[in-house]
């Protein structure tokens, strides 16, 4: 069946497979999953121009094979779309000399090496506003759409600051940008989560689908590795298919310390029943920041993407999550402290930068996002770390790839090594494993059981982590989807209102909806009804509902009743007849206290108004 078919006929549906999915129309416009599936690369190559590839002679060899640069990357490359066919072009461009075309590749080829992925798709994907703070985004995942619900989501702590290091030798705090992350779930899969950051039409997400423990989706925008290419163009792709180089660990080392030397005594923060809290605090080194575009918005909103990533995986396997304090960003080489490029020796700059000059920064731990080249390490942390001024320090060499799935897993093995986690190894080993990749691969990324159990144990008995309230409850979103807006209606003409209602944790609770009019009240209850009892007027209609949190949500629609002066009054109804209906009509009235069955116009319901009724009706119509 195709896709618009499909939303035609039934709107946006689950269509996954043999999995038991929702199929409620969401509020999504058809036009938004319109070619949903990217033809952006189609009949495409990408051709590496060699030092000799002048301006003309570029453009004489797109016009030997009808060809369009559509997108550039990095390293002197184009994605060039040929309209004299793809192995006409090859054979056309086979022959050019090396030093004019370096290479030729395959735009999947190119593509799947960019993200380190061996399957994936392009998508052109649309993000939706429904309201304010809600967002929705339909996306294919292994053949079945479903639809991605976010609200915006800060992992910020109360007295968040960010600290930038200019070169001048002193600290200057900056106001810090609005957070770019988002959270959410998949609306057809119950207990899905969803980690996000959002730049005008470009997406990063992590989608843990809890159908399947195998299930973890990413998506990741095509702007990441080309320019030129359209904004809402994105990768997606499963977590499996990341691809491993054989990076590794530089190692969980033990220290003397271990358990001892605790920062700030006396000042944990918040106590209740929920998630534990880790307090995190950064420092992006010079390198870093170049690799964000020596911006630093951009470096800022990397380092939180990341981290939002990795609470999603620890909130799930280990019951902890993470706010970030302070971030330090280092936006001149002159200022940058960190000069080696040894895993280890990193690690020991990083530390006594720290404790030498930012003792007073409020943390459990602090995290190095190094830009250095280690060599086959990727990062290095103290083992057991956590709540230690001396050893509560780990290095992530982040941006090693553009696969935010490793880049996720690579911090969070980090920090899994400050919680007590050593490396292992096995099938089922995932994060933990020295290599990055290895032991199975990453997984969603997930822990395994036994790493798992053991960094919420440790962390359970570490005095500096708190034990915080729940998760922040968000409030439900609601859509009327009839009747449409500016509806227009007679007198006790029959009105079919319906309306969908999801919350982030309590799932659809449609069934909940209580429905309001400015003029008449409390009307009605429920995901759908019909309903012939509005007064004549201009009604602002409520369709509201309350969650088990007791946060509300709510969507209007403006309709107008005409009034209908029928030359019977006692024809309820208007069709000209008395009968049984029209008595039926004025009881329904009468129950719901309609002021069309106040009779006499005393704002009373009594005996008096059926009395009247009935003496209408025994008089006929003339």
């Amino acid at each position: 069946m195709r896709i618009d078919a499909l939303v035609a006929a039934c709107g946006l549906l689950a269509i996954a497979g043999t999995m038991s999915l929702a199929a409620n129309p969401n509020p999504i416009p058809a036009g938004s999953i319109d070619n949903l599936r990217s033809t952006f690369m189609d009949d495409t190559l990408v051709v590496y121009w060699g030092i000799d590839a002048s301006v003309a002679a570029r453009q004489d060899i797109l016009d030997s094979i009808g060809g369009q640069v559509v997108a550039s990357g990095a390293n002197g490359t184009d994605v060039i779309r040929v309209s004299h066919g793809l192995a006409a072009a090859h054979a056309v461009l086979n022959q050019v000399q090396p030093t004019v075309i370096v290479s030729i590749q395959n735009t999947d080829i190119f593509l799947g090496e960019q993200y380190d992925i061996s399957t994936f798709e392009l998508q052109s994907l649309t993000i939706v506003p429904t309201g304010p703070q809600r967002v929705l985004v339909p996306v294919l995942l292994d053949g079945g759409l479903y639809t991605l619900e976010l609200a915006p989501f800060s992992s910020r702590a109360p007295n968040f600051k960010v600290l930038v290091d200019d070169g001048s030798g002193q600290l200057v705090e900056v106001d810090p940008p609005a957070p770019k992350t988002w959270r959410g779930r998949v609306v057809e899969m119950p207990g899905s989560m969803v980690a996000a950051s959002i730049d005008g039409s470009a997406m990063t997400a992590s989608i843990l689908l809890h159908d399947n423990v195998q299930d973890g989706w990413f998506i990741q925008p095509l702007s990441e590795t080309l320019t030129g290419n359209p904004a809402n163009a994105h990768i997606v792709y499963h977590g499996l298919a990341s691809v491993s180089h054989g990076h590794e660990c530089g190692g969980a080392l033990p220290h003397d310390g271990m358990l001892f030397n605790p920062i700030e005594p006396n000042q944990n923060a918040l106590r209740g029943g929920g998630h534990l809290i880790v307090e995190m605090a950064y420092d992006g080194d010079f390198q870093f920041y170049q690799q964000n575009g020596s911006n630093l918005n951009n470096t800022i909103a990397d380092i939180e993407n990341v981290q939002n990533g990795m609470i999603v995986v620890y909130e799930r396997d280990c019951g902890i999550t993470f706010v970030t304090t302070q971030i330090i960003v280092r936006t001149s080489s002159a200022g940058n402290p960190y000069t080696t490029s040894n895993a280890e020796q990193l690690l020991g700059q990083f530390g006594t930068q720290w404790i030498q000059n930012h003792q007073s920064i409020h943390r459990d731990l602090a995290h190095l996002m190094t830009g250095r080249n280690m060599g086959g390490v990727l990062g290095i942390a103290w083992l057991q770390g956590v709540c230690s001024i001396s050893n509560g320090y780990g290095v992530s060499r982040s941006r090693f790839t553009t696969n935010f799935a490793q880049r996720t897993a690579l911090t969070a093995h980090e920090v899994g090594h400050n919680l007590s986690a050593p490396h292992c190894s096995g099938s089922t080993c995932r994060i933990m494993c020295a290599s990055l990749g290895g032991c199975g691969g990453i997984g969603l990324p997930n822990f395994s059981v036994p790493e798992a159990t053991g960094i919420t144990n440790f962390a359970s008995n570490r005095w500096c982590i708190d034990d915080g309230s729940p998760p922040p409850n968000d409030p439900p979103t609601v859509f009327i989807t009839t009747p449409q807006a500016n509806s227009v209606y007679n007198e006790g003409s029959p009105v079919f209102f319906s309306a969908l209602a999801s919350d982030p944790q309590d799932g659809n609770v449609a069934a909940n909806l209580v429905w309001t009019s400015n003029i008449d009240g409390a009307f009605g209850n429920g995901a759908f009804f019909q309903y012939t009892l509005l007064s004549p007027g201009a009604h602002t209609i409520t369709a509201s509902v309350i969650d088990a949190g007791g946060l509300s949500g709510e969507d209007q629609v403006q309709l107008t009743i005409n009034a209908v002066n029928p030359p019977c009054p006692a024809d309820r109804n208007g069709d000209g007849e008395l009968n049984f209906f029209d008595i039926q009509h004025f009881l329904d009235a009468f129950a719901a206290q309609n002021p069309s069955a106040d009779m006499n116009g005393d704002s009373m319901y009594n005996f008096f108004d059926v009395q009247i009724y009935l003496d209408l009706f025994s008089q006929g119509c003339p």
